[in-house]
């Protein structure tokens, strides 16, 4: 994979999302419904709606941490 195919690639797999929601008991049908609120070089933020839920979602950027991205 290249460096501009993972950027095309989505942030959240919604399948693989739902499949987890599954898993985990939390419900819902259908694949969920997933919106930015974040962008940053710390963490990406998501909310999660599906089913009359949601949570919110934060993973790690695609672009690797700098040395001080968590440092208080």
């Amino acid at each position: 994979m290249t460096k501009s195919d993972a950027i095309r690639e989505p942030l959240v797999d919604p399948a693989r999302l739902a499949r987890w929601l599954d898993e985990a008991g939390l419900g819902g049908d259908g694949e969920p419904e997933i919106e930015r609120i974040t962008t940053g070089h710390s963490n990406e933020v998501f909310l999660i709606r599906r089913g009359g839920a949601q949570w919110v979602l934060r993973r790690p950027p695609r672009t690797p941490l700098s040395p001080t991205a968590h440092d208080m």
